[in-house]
């Protein structure tokens, strides 16, 4: 029941932020699959949704966020560090497909990017 409740959650964002980018191509989602990775930008200095572990991997609730994205996708995943600065400019230059980071909704920022409901 928990993994059903995640893989909702996931799908949620997922359809967030692929449909609601409004710069994104309208094939965002079909590029992913036939890439076979999904980009993910997240910060990494916000424990403990977003660090660095002592070997200098990338970990934190996002990261994992990330991945179980990914598999629900049947791609891989690749973390993209994005300081909170380089978040929305990420995405618009296709730099990373999604950003998973918190970021307030504000009116200035939807009109560039779309956001999933929070998590």
């Amino acid at each position: 029941m928990k993994s059903n409740r995640i893989l909702q959650c996931i799908l949620i964002a997922l359809s967030g932020a692929f449909f609601l980018t409004m710069n994104a191509s309208a094939d965002k989602l079909d590029d992913i699959l036939s890439d076979g990775k999904i980009r993910c930008g997240i910060m990494f200095d916000v424990p403990p949704v977003g660090m660095r572990d002592n070997d200098n991997n990338p970990i934190g609730y996002d990261v994992e966020f990330c991945n179980d994205m990914a598999v629900a996708l049947g791609v891989e995943a690749v973390i993209v560090e994005t300081p909170a600065p380089d978040r929305i400019p990420a995405i618009l230059s296709g730099r990373v497909d999604v950003g998973v980071a918190s970021a307030t909704n504000s009116l200035e920022r939807a009109k560039s990017v779309g956001f999933s409901i929070p998590y």
